[in-house]
Formats: structure tokens, C-alpha cells, sequence
């Protein structure tokens, strides 16, 4: 089918599959036969559904233990890191959704070194969520303009796990599942 080169092509890569069977069918599907280390499926449920629109069926069964594969290549996408403490605001938000896509919205609580967003650059950046608009008595020409915050984008613990980098590590409570730095004040 149109979507069968960059699916073997997002497997056989960095995530260390190997293709071993290619069928296509009649009614214009490719059935396709992988084996890949575990940790090479991990995040990439998101993915295959973004590569092929959603009309990919994933399938998979543990066939045996094997020996370490070597590294496999993860997410290379930059974050945006909270550098402040508090609760996160409106404004604060919506300069820094100009920057990427947020994991968090307004009101929720944030701390220095937590994963807040995915930057649309590689390489994190330092962000404040916290800081509030300054006020002052002067009168604007302009009314308050209406500020907008795309819905932030929530993960599961599997989708988080095959998006971290060796530096941060995963927070879960039974409110939250969480991003951060392993090293909080670095």
C-alpha cells in the first residue's frame, strides 16, 4: 500500500526490526511480519498511527527472550522545561504555545525541572509558566485581547516512556502521570 516504505523504514531503522514477511491482499492491504525488540514498539503506536492516518491495525506477541540488541534510537525532540515554581497561567501559556505544543494547562501546578511541553526545535528550553502579565494603571488603546491555549496534549505512561531521553524520568501518582528532569535544579 502508499504507507508500506515508511512504515518498514520507521522499523527497520533505529528500532532494530527486521522484516520478515510483505503480503498485500486484494482489498489494497499490505500485511507485514516484524521482529523487533520490545523496546523498539515502545511510542511507536503514536507514531504508526501519524505515518500511516490511522488506518494501520498493530498486532504483536512476545516471541522469546533475546540477547541486548543495542541502543535503540529514541525521540529526538527538544522540551520545554519549567524553570519556576507555582501554578501555571493563562498568559504565561499562550506566549509558550507559540513555542510548541504544551503538555499542561493553566492553573495546574508546576515545579522547577518538569517536562511542561515538546519544543518545536531540537534541544530544551528553559521556560517560565508561571510569570503572570504585569499590571499597571496605564490605559490601553487596544481592549484586553482574548488569549488561546490549544488543549494540552496528554500521554499515556507508554507513550511517555518511549518519548523520554536518558536525562528525565517518569512521575506517576495517582493524580498525574508526569515528565521531568532527572536532575531537578540542572
Amino acid at each position: 500500500s502508499e504507507y508500506s516504505g515508511t512504515v518498514i523504514d520507521s522499523l527497520t531503522g533505529e528500532r532494530k526490526g527486521l522484516l520478515l514477511e510483505m503480503s498485500d491482499s486484494s482489498d489494497g492491504k499490505t500485511r507485514m511480519v516484524f521482529e523487533i525488540p520490545t523496546r523498539g514498539l515502545l511510542g511507536f503506536q503514536n507514531e504508526i498511527a501519524t505515518l500511516t492516518r490511522g488506518t494501520a491495525v498493530v498486532n504483536h506477541l512476545f516471541l522469546e527472550n533475546r540477547p541486548y540488541a543495542g541502543v535503540i534510537g529514541g525521540i529526538d525532540k527538544g522540551k520545554l522545561v519549567s524553570n519556576d515554581m507555582g501554578k501555571s497561567n493563562l498568559f504565561s501559556l499562550a506566549n509558550l504555545a507559540k513555542r510548541g505544543v504544551l503538555f499542561i494547562e493553566a492553573g495546574e501546578e508546576v515545579y522547577q525541572g518538569m517536562v511542561i511541553g515538546e519544543s518545536s526545535r531540537p534541544g530544551d528550553l528553559d521556560v517560565n509558566p508561571v510569570r503572570a502579565k504585569e499590571t499597571n494603571n496605564m490605559r490601553t488603546v487596544n481592549k484586553e485581547e482574548k488569549l488561546y491555549v490549544p488543549p494540552p496534549k496528554r500521554y499515556s505512561i507508554e507513550e511517555l516512556i518511549g518519548y523520554m531521553n536518558d536525562d528525565e524520568v517518569l512521575e506517576v501518582t495517582p493524580k498525574s502521570v508526569r515528565l521531568r528532569k532527572a536532575e531537578l535544579d540542572a
